[in-house]
């Protein structure tokens, strides 16, 4: 208990030094819980036991992945203080024929949520927007500029700006790729046949994909390199390669 006690502590003073950066001198800075484990978890059970890695924020409103006493996972949304589930194991999977069991950490634009969620058979990256929960890709979405269907998406969480939803996918035959949903077409940034911007060869990995607008960040691999790319207005550049001193 004691440790669990220092750790809240340790939470709320790395709060305190990241907003009096920003603060007038003598401006008081109130904080806010969001959620620990004292906290009754909406439409599961008990209370937390444990939470994602990385909540996000998008206003004053969180998103972050909890767990419940009974080890159930779920997505959750705290919007003016009030949290509400997003989806849970309780939770049919949109275009699907089970529930969850699983997640991604999620990402967060006002207050639509996108994440990675997997059933025991079925995977997908899934996004509420205006209240809605559905598809953006799955297992039985074609891969665009690929071959086939999707088979699996990376564990970290895609990215939501504004209704578009970027993410990382891979297919049959070793494909992979960095893709996007913008006003609800699918498109490839970057795939394995993309060659490297100021490098050499083509991209062999992708994770770590963050959208604003239709613009794309993300980091990217290939046979001995490794770098910070973007898609902007179109077009694909490196930020920073192991190249760059």
């Amino acid at each position: 208990m004691r440790r669990h006690n220092l750790y809240k502590t340790v939470v709320i003073i790395m709060g305190g030094i990241l907003l009096a950066g920003d603060t007038a001198p003598g401006q008081v800075v109130t904080f806010r819980k969001i959620t620990d484990t004292d906290t009754s978890v909406p439409g599961g059970t008990g209370t937390f036991s444990g939470f994602g890695k990385t909540p996000s924020l998008s206003g004053a409103n969180v998103a972050f992945l909890g767990t419940d006493s009974a080890d159930d996972s779920g997505i959750y949304l705290d919007v003016s203080a009030v949290l509400s589930v997003i989806a849970d194991t309780s939770t049919s999977i949109p275009g699907g024929t089970e529930n969850f069991i699983s997640f991604s950490n999620a990402s967060l634009s006002g207050t639509d949520v996108a994440f990675r969620g997997a059933g025991s058979t079925e995977v997908g990256v899934y996004a509420r927007i205006g209240g809605v929960l559905g598809v953006v890709a799955d297992t039985g979405t074609a891969i665009p500029g690929g071959t086939g269907n999707f088979t699996d998406f990376d564990t970290n969480e895609p990215s939501i700006d504004g209704g578009n939803v970027a993410f990382v996918g891979s297919g049959a035959s070793s494909q992979s790729g960095v893709y996007t949903d913008i006003g609800g077409t699918l498109n490839v940034v970057a795939d394995r046949g993309t060659t490297i911007p100021g490098g050499s060869g083509t991209f062999s990995f992708f994770d770590a994909v963050s959208l604003d607008g239709g613009d794309v960040a993300f980091r990217g691999f290939g046979a001995g390199e490794l770098g910070i790319y973007t898609q902007i207005s179109s077009s694909l550049s490196v930020v920073a390669d192991l190249i760059d001193p």
